[in-house]
């Protein structure tokens, strides 16, 4: 297919030593004229020259190339999945401990609470059979009375 004075995007950034972004932004807002051809973007050669001498960029010096962030990032991504998923596996085995540890706790806190209780208990128990002895005794004495002095007291 003849070319019939259409350039590529990149061939066009670098004459006019900008950005392929701001190349497709002038096609766009018709300082360019352009055409698709599939999905390629190409612009008018002789436009891109007007442009150039417009815009000066014959004192500009060419633009950085683009540096990947993350060049080949598929081991490093597979590394950092693995990574993650060893992160959440210790913070739920992390979880599951601090619930273990909190009802462990909470064991030690029932049992003393339960000590406690179980030695109030004994107190009252021993402080009611007192009472019950008392009683008991009282009981014996009354029984042991005759009847005038049950009546008469």
């Amino acid at each position: 297919m003849e070319n019939e004075g259409y350039i590529s995007v990149q061939q066009a950034q670098d004459i006019l030593r900008v950005s392929t972004r701001q190349v497709q932004y002038h096609a766009a807002n018709g300082k360019l004229t352009s055409r698709k051809v599939g999905r390629r973007l190409e612009v008018l050669e002789e436009d891109v020259h007007h442009l150039a001498e417009e815009l000066g960029a014959g004192k500009k010096p060419p633009p950085q190339p683009s540096v990947e962030m993350l060049p080949d990032t598929g081991p490093l991504i597979d590394y950092i999945r693995d990574l993650t998923a060893q992160l959440n596996s210790a913070s739920r085995r992390i979880g599951h401990l601090e619930g273990q540890l909190e009802a462990q706790t909470l064991r030690l806190e029932d049992e003393q609470h339960i000590k406690s209780e179980l030695e109030k208990a004994k107190t009252e128990a021993r402080a009611l059979e007192e009472k019950n002895r008392e009683l008991i005794d009282e009981l014996a004495k009354e029984r042991s009375k005759g009847f005038w002095d049950k009546l008469f007291g």
